[in-house]
């Protein structure tokens, strides 16, 4: 009966092959070895047993992969019309130890004739295993310390777990050019020396180094001479300028989208800085599959993972590889264009998926800006179209509340329209107003409000009372004078833009809707009554029109919470804790909108005497201070938040036959020392 292992794998992908026919041909990939009888052997029974080497002595872990082989390959019987040749292909990155997999296996089950099917993708080794290995490589002791653990650990995560990287660290670590502790530090040094050695360790002579495995991968991709071929190499080298995990697919989509709707489009540097998968998109509707086509070549070599939700993942080592392999113009060259594509993806419409979206592409605007030591501005010789990418940026960057980088961009972005358009050009305003807007977020009031005033006043001159953007400059011109205790001037001005935003736009766009939001808080503060309705019918409007877990939808919901809380109305606990909940889910533990959402459910527990208040409070306390500062308003607002939760926990311990009136003893705590009032002010300010 002839045997072997194998099912159908997509083409391309490197693969190793177990097979033994009924000659005792052995076969192991492409490479055939025939029986010599006449080689004596005193470890085997099997006299025909002969393969290409023994597995490595440090063989490690694959425990997975053994049981899946012997349950599939080895049945306790076969029916005499089910013998024949079958396989079982094992697939994945070059260096993921195929082909150990292969010799362990058949040394293992020496003695049995093979009967198999079924196919296994190998990845990354286990973090355990990867240690175990690093450490049997590197001829560590059997029973390391905790530092040579640490060390260990840090190593094989530096390279992604993967098994010949590891295999040739230890024996750079086992020959004495470095220790444990020290590999990292060599590594981020000597990376491509370390990665292309050759290293010949306990009698294995594997052929290829690490790089040389995708080397070959990709020369077999660039010999297909077609043009998916080449679109594959193209996206594999953005790919590499991108974060390695996580990079959406819709990427590309919505770059092109972006240029068709006219944005960017009339710029030549814009144009000529598309990827060609991009620019030979002639029809007027998205064509998906020359980009499916590249990205299924790329993954039929196992140099990419794409998983349902169309999510490329690389492999950290190959990741680094890609940029490593490129000629200093050619590393500029593509990570201009990845800049540049990625920019442009960034979508302006504000539905969920489109948050989202934005969301999911602040790991890959970090890993381009950490690229170039100036960042975006590495591009500020093209001029207007380096400050565009530079302002979308920013705008990504203050959505998931990282207010320092957004700040960082628009003041540069800001000086640099100031010299090169003039003060009053339409986009140095544009700027200028989001830089209030930051300015706002970081605590930096006494400079926003000048500014503000002086847009206001330039915005009505060049565009005139009722323009959009006018109305846009005079509601944070609001905003601000809210937060100088300024309620009725902050009044004066939104009501006629709410008037204005109805007549233009209707009641329900999210521009009036906005407007509306902003002066129902201002109602709030000033006592009228009118503001709850006002917030109730936001909240209805935007969950309609945005979605229930939509930024804008939450700001709304959590500022109509507030003001139940204040009325002593039991809906509101249910309200803060499922925006808090959405808030974790959407945006994360640490984003302000979320720390400021578990602020109001803290004092709203410790006014119902549950004592997970104070813990909730500490830990807003304590990332105010990390993020903002200690003399940030936020954070010493977070401060008196965590004196006001002490003191009424305090309260409740002392027993309700003392407080016969509890809801009513917080109420006249909140008037006697004004802090709800400060907390209304500047928790309500989502807007």
């Amino acid at each position: 009966m002839a045997t072997s292992a194998s099912t159908a794998v997509p083409a391309g992908h490197k693969a190793e092959e177990f097979r033994v026919d009924g000659h005792g041909q052995v076969q192991i990939g492409d490479r055939h070895y025939h029986p010599n009888p006449t080689t004596p052997t005193t470890r085997f029974h099997n006299e025909y047993y002969e393969i290409p080497r023994d597995p490595s002595p440090v063989f490690t872990g694959r425990e997975e992969i053994g049981k899946l082989l012997e349950a599939r390959c080895l049945p306790s019987s076969v029916p005499e019309n089910q013998r024949q040749q079958r396989r079982f292909v094992i697939y994945g990155l070059g260096g993921s130890g195929k082909t150990q997999v292969c010799l362990k296996f058949a040394e293992d089950h020496r003695e049995k004739i093979h009967a198999t099917v079924g196919s296994y993708e190998l990845g990354a080794m286990t973090t355990d295993d990867a240690v175990t290995l690093i450490l049997k490589t590197s001829g560590s002791p059997d029973l390391p310390d905790r530092p040579t653990l640490e060390a260990a650990t840090s190593v094989v995560l530096t390279l992604g777990c993967l098994a010949l990287a590891i295999t040739h660290a230890g024996a750079v670590i086992r020959q004495g050019y470095c220790a444990m502790g020290e590999y990292c530090a060599l590594y981020s040094r000597r990376r491509k020396e370390l990665l292309n050695r050759k290293v010949i360790q306990g009698g294995e002579d594997y052929q290829y180094t690490v790089l040389t495995t995708w080397e070959v991968s990709r020369k077999m991709i660039e010999e297909m001479s077609s043009t998916t071929g080449q679109d594959a190499l193209d996206l594999l080298q953005i790919f590499g300028f991108l974060h390695y995990e996580g990079i959406p697919e819709d990427l590309f989509h919505r770059a092109w989208c972006t240029l068709q709707k006219g944005e960017r489009s009339e710029s030549e540097w814009f144009l000529s800085h598309r990827p060609k998968i991009i620019q030979r998109q002639s029809s007027p509707e998205w064509d998906i599959f020359p980009l499916r086509e590249a990205i299924s070549l790329l993954q039929s070599f196992s140099l990419i993972h794409r998983n349902q939700k169309h999510l490329i993942s690389i492999h950290p080592l190959v990741h680094t590889w890609v940029r490593d392999r490129l000629s200093p113009s050619d590393e500029e060259m593509i990570w201009t264009q990845t800049t540049s594509t990625l920019v442009l993806s960034i979508p302006r419409d504000m539905q969920t998926a489109d948050y989202r979206f934005r969301q999911s592409l602040v790991p890959h605007i970090d890993a381009c800006m950490a690229f170039q030591k100036d960042g975006i501005f590495f591009l500020q010789g093209i001029g207007q179209d380096c400050q565009w990418m530079a302002s979308r940026l920013s705008g990504v960057y203050h959505e998931v509340g990282r207010y320092q980088e957004a700040l960082q961009l628009m003041e540069r972005t800001v000086e640099a329209e100031k010299k090169t358009l003039g003060d009053e050009h339409p986009d140095t305003l544009s700027s200028i107003h989001n830089l209030v807007t930051v300015y706002t977020q970081v605590g930096r009031r006494e400079e926003a409000l000048p500014l503000s005033e002086r847009l206001v006043e330039i915005r009505k001159r060049t565009l005139g009372d009722e323009h959009p953007n006018t109305l846009l400059s005079i509601q944070r011109l609001a905003y601000i004078y809210c937060l100088f205790n300024r309620y009725q001037d902050a009044l004066n001005l939104l009501e006629p833009v709410v008037e204005a935003r109805k007549r233009t736009l209707g009641d329900k766009h999210p521009d009036t809707l906005k407007a509306i939001h902003n002066l129902a808080i201002i109602y709030s503060e000033l006592g009228r009554q009118e503001a709850l309705q006002l917030m109730e019918g936001v909240v209805e409007a935007r969950k309609r029109t945005l979605g229930d877990e939509h930024p804008d939808t939450l700001d709304a919901i959590h500022n109509l919470a507030i003001s139940y809380s204040e009325l002593g109305r039991q809906e509101a606990l249910p309200l803060m804790e499922g925006v808090v909940e959405a808030r974790k889910r959407t945006q994360g533990d640490k984003h302000p909108r979320t720390l400021k959402a578990i602020q109001s459910l803290a004092l709203r527990y410790s006014e119902l005497g549950r004592q997970e208040a104070l813990q909730l409070m500490e830990g807003v306390v304590e990332a105010r201070k990390r993020t903002l500062g200690d003399e940030h308003p936020g954070t010493l607002l977070a401060l008196r938040g965590l004196t006001y939760v002490k003191e009424t926990l305090e309260c409740s311990t002392e027993g309700h036959q003392q407080r016969p009136n509890p809801e009513q003893e917080v109420q006249d705590r909140r008037r006697k020392d004004g802090f709800r009032s400060s907390l209304t002010r500047l928790w309500k300010k989502h807007r």
